[in-house]
Protein backbone atom coordinates (compact mmCIF):
# COMPACT_ATOMS: atom_id res chain seq x y z
CA UNK A 1 0.00 0.00 0.00
CA UNK A 2 2.41 2.96 -1.55
CA UNK A 3 5.28 3.14 1.02
CA UNK A 4 3.24 1.02 4.24
CA UNK A 5 3.47 -2.48 4.53
CA UNK A 6 0.93 -3.83 6.93
CA UNK A 7 2.25 -5.52 9.91
CA UNK A 8 -0.92 -6.79 11.79
CA UNK A 9 -4.47 -6.62 12.68
CA UNK A 10 -4.85 -3.86 15.10
CA UNK A 11 -8.45 -4.30 16.25
CA UNK A 12 -11.37 -2.47 14.69
CA UNK A 13 -12.73 1.22 15.11
CA UNK A 14 -15.71 1.85 16.72
CA UNK A 15 -18.06 2.29 13.74
CA UNK A 16 -16.49 -1.89 13.08
CA UNK A 17 -13.62 -0.75 10.33
CA UNK A 18 -10.77 -3.33 10.64
CA UNK A 19 -7.64 -1.21 11.77
CA UNK A 20 -4.45 -2.68 10.63
CA UNK A 21 -0.59 -1.70 12.04
CA UNK A 22 1.79 -0.52 9.29
CA UNK A 23 5.72 0.61 8.79
CA UNK A 24 6.32 3.34 6.55
CA UNK A 25 9.33 2.80 4.70
CA UNK A 26 10.61 5.98 6.55
CA UNK A 27 10.53 3.64 9.66
CA UNK A 28 7.54 4.60 11.65
CA UNK A 29 4.94 2.61 12.54
CA UNK A 30 1.13 3.86 11.37
CA UNK A 31 -2.57 2.63 12.09
CA UNK A 32 -4.68 2.50 9.83
CA UNK A 33 -8.37 1.48 8.67
CA UNK A 34 -8.36 -1.23 5.68
CA UNK A 35 -10.37 0.99 3.62
CA UNK A 36 -8.05 4.11 3.91
CA UNK A 37 -5.14 1.77 2.59
CA UNK A 38 -7.73 0.12 0.12
CA UNK A 39 -8.44 3.36 -1.50
CA UNK A 40 -5.18 5.04 -1.01
CA UNK A 41 -6.52 7.54 1.50
CA UNK A 42 -3.68 6.60 3.52
CA UNK A 43 -0.30 6.37 1.73
CA UNK A 44 2.30 6.92 4.34
CA UNK A 45 2.69 7.39 8.05
CA UNK A 46 2.62 11.32 6.85
CA UNK A 47 6.59 11.37 6.06
CA UNK A 48 4.97 12.06 2.12
CA UNK A 49 3.33 14.97 2.82
CA UNK A 50 4.99 18.18 2.13
CA UNK A 51 6.55 20.29 5.27
CA UNK A 52 7.49 18.97 8.37
CA UNK A 53 4.57 19.96 10.57
CA UNK A 54 3.35 16.20 10.18
CA UNK A 55 4.74 13.22 12.80
CA UNK A 56 4.08 9.82 12.95
CA UNK A 57 0.91 10.75 10.39
CA UNK A 58 -0.40 13.44 12.70
CA UNK A 59 -0.38 17.18 11.97
CA UNK A 60 1.00 18.89 14.79
CA UNK A 61 -0.79 22.27 14.18
CA UNK A 62 -4.37 20.70 14.19
CA UNK A 63 -3.48 19.46 17.40
CA UNK A 64 -3.95 23.12 18.62
CA UNK A 65 -6.51 24.12 16.49
CA UNK A 66 -9.54 25.39 18.69
CA UNK A 67 -12.75 25.96 17.58
CA UNK A 68 -13.96 23.97 14.95
CA UNK A 69 -16.66 25.89 13.24
CA UNK A 70 -18.25 22.44 11.53
CA UNK A 71 -18.47 20.84 14.77
CA UNK A 72 -22.05 20.74 16.23
CA UNK A 73 -21.21 21.65 19.27
CA UNK A 74 -18.42 24.72 18.56
CA UNK A 75 -15.87 22.27 20.73
CA UNK A 76 -13.63 19.74 18.73
CA UNK A 77 -14.51 16.09 19.46
CA UNK A 78 -18.09 17.12 21.34
CA UNK A 79 -20.96 16.29 19.96
CA UNK A 80 -24.54 15.50 20.88
CA UNK A 81 -25.64 11.78 20.87
CA UNK A 82 -29.03 10.67 21.66
CA UNK A 83 -29.82 13.33 24.42
CA UNK A 84 -25.99 13.14 25.55
CA UNK A 85 -22.56 14.71 24.48
CA UNK A 86 -20.60 12.33 22.79
CA UNK A 87 -16.90 13.00 23.23
CA UNK A 88 -14.04 11.53 20.84
CA UNK A 89 -10.52 12.38 20.24
CA UNK A 90 -8.61 11.29 16.66
CA UNK A 91 -4.65 10.86 17.05
CA UNK A 92 -3.05 9.47 13.80
CA UNK A 93 -5.71 8.34 12.13
CA UNK A 94 -7.18 6.16 15.13
CA UNK A 95 -10.36 7.50 16.94
CA UNK A 96 -10.60 6.65 20.72
CA UNK A 97 -14.19 6.89 22.20
CA UNK A 98 -14.08 9.02 25.29
CA UNK A 99 -17.81 8.33 26.09
CA UNK A 100 -21.01 10.03 26.15
CA UNK A 101 -22.33 12.19 29.41
CA UNK A 102 -25.32 13.88 30.45
CA UNK A 103 -23.97 17.40 30.80
CA UNK A 104 -21.77 19.10 27.97
CA UNK A 105 -19.26 20.25 30.88
CA UNK A 106 -18.27 16.74 31.53
CA UNK A 107 -18.08 15.56 27.70
CA UNK A 108 -15.46 19.38 27.71
CA UNK A 109 -13.71 17.96 30.11
CA UNK A 110 -13.33 14.34 29.00
CA UNK A 111 -12.14 15.46 25.65
CA UNK A 112 -9.85 18.20 27.14
CA UNK A 113 -7.94 15.75 29.55
CA UNK A 114 -7.66 13.32 26.25
CA UNK A 115 -5.93 16.57 25.19
CA UNK A 116 -3.84 16.95 27.73
CA UNK A 117 -2.38 12.90 27.28
CA UNK A 118 -2.41 12.38 23.96
CA UNK A 119 -1.43 15.72 22.32
CA UNK A 120 0.36 17.29 24.95
CA UNK A 121 3.51 15.00 24.98
CA UNK A 122 3.58 15.08 21.46
CA UNK A 123 3.62 18.65 20.67
CA UNK A 124 6.09 19.62 23.77
CA UNK A 125 8.34 16.24 22.44
CA UNK A 126 8.28 18.28 18.80
CA UNK A 127 8.97 21.81 20.00
CA UNK A 128 5.07 23.40 20.04
CA UNK A 129 3.54 24.73 22.94
CA UNK A 130 0.82 22.67 24.59
CA UNK A 131 -2.91 23.14 24.31
CA UNK A 132 -3.41 26.39 25.35
CA UNK A 133 -5.95 26.67 28.65
CA UNK A 134 -7.15 29.74 28.64
CA UNK A 135 -7.87 29.47 24.97
CA UNK A 136 -10.06 25.98 26.00
CA UNK A 137 -12.03 27.76 28.53
CA UNK A 138 -12.54 30.76 26.09
CA UNK A 139 -13.88 28.03 23.28
CA UNK A 140 -15.78 26.54 25.77
CA UNK A 141 -17.54 29.64 26.94
CA UNK A 142 -18.33 29.98 23.08
CA UNK A 143 -20.14 27.02 22.52
CA UNK A 144 -21.95 27.21 26.00
CA UNK A 145 -23.63 30.78 24.73
CA UNK A 146 -24.52 29.50 21.33
CA UNK A 147 -26.03 26.41 22.68
CA UNK A 148 -27.92 28.43 24.76
CA UNK A 149 -28.92 30.37 22.39
CA UNK A 150 -29.75 27.68 20.18
CA UNK A 151 -32.27 26.33 22.86
CA UNK A 152 -33.35 29.51 23.68
CA UNK A 153 -34.78 29.82 20.38
CA UNK A 154 -36.56 26.58 20.45
CA UNK A 155 -38.45 27.01 23.18
CA UNK A 156 -39.94 30.12 21.51
CA UNK A 157 -40.88 29.05 18.19
CA UNK A 158 -42.38 25.67 20.14
CA UNK A 159 -44.04 28.51 22.26
CA UNK A 160 -45.24 30.62 19.18
CA UNK A 161 -46.28 27.48 17.19
CA UNK A 162 -48.31 25.91 20.56
CA UNK A 163 -50.28 29.71 20.99
CA UNK A 164 -50.87 29.99 17.05
CA UNK A 165 -52.38 26.38 17.18
CA UNK A 166 -54.54 27.68 20.34
CA UNK A 167 -55.59 30.39 18.62
CA UNK A 168 -56.48 28.24 15.60
CA UNK A 169 -58.81 26.56 17.89
CA UNK A 170 -60.49 29.01 19.77
CA UNK A 171 -63.34 28.98 17.67
CA UNK A 172 -64.15 25.34 17.87
CA UNK A 173 -65.15 24.96 21.08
Amino acid sequence: YHALTVLSYAGETNNGDALYRCQCECGNEVVATGNALKRGRVKSCGCWREGRDYVDGTKLSALDAGLRYDSPSGVTGVRPSRGRWMAQITLSGVVYYLGEYRSFERAVAARREAEELLFDPMLIKHGHAPTDEAAWREQVDEAMKAIREKHKRAEREARDALQSLQKRHEGDD
